[in-house]
């Protein structure tokens, strides 16, 4: 017989049937696993660097929507939105986050974040999950439900704190909403854990 088919050639060279040869991972995959455990190393500590400071949520019937009838409060969620956008680098100091949902369709909620330079996330409760969810005060107005104007100030153990509602004085609300939520990242966990005598 050939050496090598006595040495397994055939079957890859290992001498044991249908067992391919061990060949050191390539470099991509070395330094991709290495990216994986660097990762799971540093996973928790950012976790708990997103939750620490808490979020910002604001709740609006809609951008750039033409209401068939005068609302009390559905105008002005541009406005707001432009607001939030502003005072962004003062929640990000204070490491707070911010969300904006309303109830229009995801790519809606999309366009107008990329048309506006929105730097936080729009998201869409189209299915009213969220609203019944926190039981959210709503309303009809064209042609869908929608949310009314609404801010939660979430603490980092995920507990709402503070509610602003009802948000009638736009500037004034996101002046509130930054100042409570500095307050209550201030009040976290682990800041309390910093603060108390050893």
């Amino acid at each position: 017989m050939d050496a090598r088919r006595r040495n397994g050639h055939r079957d890859g060279g290992t001498g044991r049937s249908g067992t391919r040869a061990h060949t050191r991972p390539g470099r991509h995959a070395r330094a991709g696993r290495a990216r994986a455990a660097e990762y799971a190393r540093c996973r928790p500590a950012r976790r708990r660097a997103r939750l620490w400071g808490g979020t910002v949520l604001l709740t609006y019937p809609g951008t750039g929507i033409e209401w068939d009838e005068p609302i009390p409060g559905a105008v002005g969620c541009t406005l707001e939105n432009r607001l939030f956008t502003d005072a962004w680098p003062d929640f990000r100091r204070a490491g707070v986050e911010v969300r904006g949902v309303g109830t229009r369709l995801p790519h809606e909620q999309a366009e107008f974040a990329r048309a506006e330079a929105v730097p936080f996330p729009l998201l869409s409760d189209a299915g009213q999950r969220l609203a019944a969810a926190l039981r959210l005060p709503t309303f009809r107005g064209a042609g869908r439900l929608r949310l009314k104007r609404l801010i939660l100030v979430v603490g980092p153990e995920g507990t709402a704190r503070h509610v602003l509602f009802p948000v009638e004085d736009i500037p004034a609300a996101v002046t509130e909403a930054l100042r409570l939520a500095t307050a209550s990242a201030g009040a976290g966990p682990d800041a309390t854990e910093e603060r108390s005598p050893r």
